[in-house]
C-alpha cells in the first residue's frame, strides 16, 4: 500500500491520516515540525492506529497515546536523550540535534521519567 501526502493549508490541525493511505498536512512552521508530524502519521500506519470522526474520545486518546509512545521511542530514544542531556544541551539544542520539535523532546523526557523516575539522573 502506498501513502499519498498532500499539503492542505486550510486544515485546522497539523495533519490527518486515513487508513486508505492519505495524509493531509496543514500549515507547518519548519522542517523539524514537518518531519515530526510526518513521522507521527507514519506511526499511525505502522500500528494501524486509526479512528474516525465518530470514534469516542477514549478510543482517540488511546490511539494517539500508542502512536506518541512509538514516535518517542523511534525519534528520541532514551539512551540518546540521556547522552545529550549529560552533554548539557538545552531542549532547543536537543531538538535541533535530533531534527525534531522541542515539544517532542519535552514529551520524551516526561515519558521516560514516567517509566523510571530516576531516568536521566545519577540515582539509578
Amino acid at each position: 500500500m502506498g501513502v499519498q501526502v498532500v499539503g492542505y493549508p486550510p486544515l485546522h490541525r497539523k495533519a490527518i491520516a486515513s487508513a486508505d493511505g492519505l495524509v493531509l498536512l496543514g500549515t507547518l512552521t519548519d522542517s523539524r515540525e514537518k518531519r515530526t508530524v510526518l513521522e507521527h502519521e507514519k506511526q499511525h500506519f505502522r500500528l494501524s492506529a486509526f479512528y474516525t470522526a465518530d470514534s469516542d474520545p477514549q478510543e482517540r486518546r488511546r490511539s494517539e497515546a500508542r502512536v506518541d509512545r512509538a514516535l518517542i521511542q523511534e525519534l528520541c530514544p532514551a539512551p540518546q536523550l540521556d547522552a545529550l542531556l549529560r552533554m548539557g544541551l538545552s531542549v532547543h539544542e536537543i531538538a535541533e540535534e535530533l531534527d525534531i520539535t522541542e515539544e517532542l523532546v519535552e514529551q520524551a523526557y516526561f515519558f521516560y521519567r514516567g517509566l523510571d523516575p530516576h531516568a536521566f539522573t545519577d540515582n539509578k
